[in-house]
């Protein structure tokens, strides 16, 4: 994943059956969830979250 203005990589990890994306607690139109990322060059385990323009949109990620 790339930032949308500046193209830098912000995330680069694998999508595997036993990651949990969780409703973030107090915003019902943000996801967050773990992964390793290597974004960076270094892998390290990251806290990612991505926030929709609407909760109608949120689902349709789900």
């Amino acid at each position: 994943m790339r930032q949308s203005k500046t193209l830098k990589i912000c995330a680069n990890h694998l999508v595997i059956p036993t990651m949990s994306v969780q409703e973030h607690a107090g915003n019902d139109k943000s996801c967050v969830w773990h992964a390793a990322d290597f974004a960076d060059g270094e892998l390290k385990n990251e806290l990612f979250c991505i926030r929709f323009a609407s909760v109608e949109s949120k689902f349709a990620f789900d």
